[in-house]
């Protein structure tokens, strides 16, 4: 969570003054952590009471408190990843910023790929415009979250048997390629 990213989810909270920012990760097990965090915000004008500061929990636990999010938020320029997909399986849509790098776009490849592209923003003005939208209209936000596991698990994201067969196609082709390109080698030591 670097400083663009608070200073931007400040700008957020400030726009939705309803609203309160979930933040759950082990570092809040720590005091000083937790103290950085509240003091980062207020730097930006977030009050300690708009803020849900928790650290860890058994998995069930973990995954029950998407229960308590509206409306994920990727950081960046690194998104979440293995988060994203947790938010995506629980109902939650997430706002993504489409980074310039491979990894800073893979946000971008889940939101897609999730059926909301819709979500992806191009610049932190319209990362704010997306959450904002999306925050004002909550019937629209409840019917997505309701159709959202259905939506994801039918998407290529979790298509198990897909990726594996593309996996393996790649594989394949890399072996074809590598060996078409080394066969004098093969051949001439040979027994």
């Amino acid at each position: 969570m670097n400083d663009d990213v608070v200073a931007l989810w400040g700008r957020l909270l400030r726009a939705l003054p309803g609203s309160r920012l979930f933040l759950k990760t082990a570092q809040l097990d720590e005091p000083s952590m937790r103290q950085s965090v509240i003091e980062r915000f207020a730097a930006h004008g977030v009050p300690v009471e708009r803020l849900l500061l928790e650290g860890r929990t058994p998995l069930p636990d973990y995954l029950a408190s998407y229960g308590r999010v509206d409306i994920a938020l990727d950081p960046f320029p690194y998104p979440g990843g293995a988060t994203t997909t947790l938010a995506l399986w629980m109902g939650v849509p997430v706002v993504t910023l489409a980074g310039k790098s491979f990894l800073a776009r893979q946000g971008v490849g889940l939101m897609a790929n999730a059926g909301l592209a819709d979500w992806i923003a191009n610049d932190t003005e319209h990362y704010l415009a997306i959450a904002t939208s999306h925050a004002g209209n909550l019937d629209r936000l409840a019917s997505l979250r309701v159709a959202l596991r259905p939506q994801v698990l039918s998407s290529p994201i979790f298509d198990a048997e897909r990726f594996a067969r593309h996996f393996a196609d790649a594989m394949r082709g890399m072996w074809q390629a590598w060996s078409r390109r080394h066969a004098d080698r093969l051949v001439s030591s040979a027994p």
